[in-house]
């Protein structure tokens, strides 16, 4: 009696006899029979319960994971190559229904499964997924690279402009939450190298624009600028203030000079070029913005913040006026006179009052700041003559003598001039005891010209 073959010989058998008739069969009987099983399945799979379709996913997963985890690099390789092949050439025959049914069964089964998967699986996907596309893009050409970019911002810029406003809002919190997320873990030197990325990318891209793709960035820029500052609050726009003044203190305390001249160029260029097409009522706005910005700014400064402010600001005045010539200061002093002459016409009754009360304030303020330099002054030189001896008192009242005459004298007549003015030693000695002022009342110290009852 012969001897009943196993189960598992009979597989075995099977199997080698299906792979030897797919290996003869050519392309039509290949795609027939594909066809013909794809039809199976799904008309096998219509009409099977929910509990049947967990069942038969979950026995797919299980038997392709085990499938995978002893294939070899080389077979994997084959396996995905063959997959995309497949997947290419049947994508390029779909409609475009078809095309926007399988994404929309596509973004329903992702977002099914991602609901569900835990901090540690999402993770590892996320890695995986990061491997698999750092892999492919390594090995792309130019061309592909370049075709690759295109076809991402066709299919962005065709899915944002159908998204709605809170779509969009979701995006966008999400891809924040996202970055703020890897920055606060990147070190310093991955900053640094993703900051001099960002400046190489930002100029490459940049060079390249046209005008008008210029201007449309900036102008979606300024309104994107607009819409999330609109929304902030006082403390979140203190904040933000905060941050950009640490930051601009930082790269600016790294900045050569050069870098910082052709920064300060640029931005007076660009000033001048966005001011020179403002109308009146822009301008007059943009002024009155300013004055607003100003006084909040300075009504909060403290006297030292105050007092560096100004220093700063008369140092820069004074080095850019040092190195214009007569022409550039003429120009200047009549661009001057023509603004103060348009502003002044501009302004009103109460602007100008303003205007005369604030300049008699200051004018107070500074005669008052030289009464109190000439009160000290005159007290240190009373207490430096206060410790003179009889000889030293008559000696600088005989300075002091001579020093009236010669600034009495006129000086057209060139024969009167006893002693050059430039020749006196005691008229240079700034700061010291010896230094004359005329304001000085002598008629409290009689005492001083009484020398020979002192001797």
């Amino acid at each position: 009696m012969p001897r009943k073959r196993s189960n598992i010989c009979q597989s075995s058998n099977d199997s080698r006899r299906k792979r030897l008739a797919r290996s003869l069969e050519t392309a039509v009987e290949r795609e027939a029979r594909l066809a013909v099983l794809r039809e199976h399945n799904a008309e096998t799979r219509r009409g099977e319960s929910s509990t049947s379709r967990q069942s038969r996913l979950e026995n797919d997963r299980e038997r392709h994971a085990e499938s995978r985890a002893s294939e070899t690099y080389t077979q994997r390789e084959t396996r995905l190559s063959s997959q995309r092949s497949r997947t290419e050439a049947a994508r390029s025959c779909e409609s475009v229904e078809a095309r926007e049914t399988r994404l929309e069964n596509d973004r329903e089964r992702h977002a099914e499964s991602r609901a569900s998967e835990t901090y540690t699986q999402r993770e590892t996907r996320l890695s995986s997924q990061r491997s698999r596309t750092d892999a492919a893009r390594s090995c792309e050409s130019v061309e592909a690279r370049g075709t690759r970019l295109e076809n991402d911002r066709e299919r962005h810029a065709e899915s944002r402009a159908s998204e709605t406003y809170t779509q969009r809002e979701t995006r966008l919190s999400s891809q924040r939450s996202r970055t703020d997320a890897a920055r606060s873990c990147e070190s310093v030197e991955a900053r640094g190298t993703r900051l001099e990325n960002d400046r190489e990318r930002h100029a490459e891209s940049r060079a390249s624009e046209t005008y008008t793709q210029r201007e449309t960035r900036l102008s979606s820029q300024r309104s994107r600028t607009d819409a999330a500052r609109s929304c902030e609050s006082v403390e979140a726009r203190g904040t933000r203030l905060e941050n950009d003044r640490e930051r601009h203190a930082e790269s600016r305390a790294s900045e050569t000079y050069t870098q910082r001249e052709t920064r300060l160029s640029s931005q007076r260029s660009r000033t001048d070029a966005s001011r020179s097409c403002e109308s009146i009522e822009a301008r007059g706005t943009r002024l009155e913005n300013d004055r607003e910005r100003h006084a909040e700014s300075r009504a909060s400064e403290t006297y030292t913040q105050r007092e560096a402010r100004l220093c700063s600001q008369r140092s820069r005045t004074s080095f850019a006026r040092l190195f214009e010539d007569q022409e550039q200061r003429e120009i200047r002093l009549r661009a001057d006179r023509s603004q103060h002459a348009l502003s002044r016409s501009l302004e009103t009754d109460e602007q100008c009052e303003e205007r005369r009360a604030a300049t008699r304030q200051r004018y107070h303020e500074m005669r008052s700041h030289i009464e109190v330099h000439l009160s000290l002054e005159r007290d240190r030189i009373q207490e430096i003559r206060g410790t003179w001896s009889g000889e030293q008192r008559a000696a600088q009242v005989e300075q002091d003598r001579l020093r009236r005459v010669i600034s009495q004298l006129s000086s057209s007549d060139d024969e009167s001039t006893i002693y050059d003015i430039e020749e006196q030693p005691w008229l240079n000695k700034e700061g010291s005891g010896f230094i004359y002022n005329v304001t000085i009342n002598y008629a409290a110290h009689g005492d001083i010209g009484a020398l020979d009852e002192a001797l």
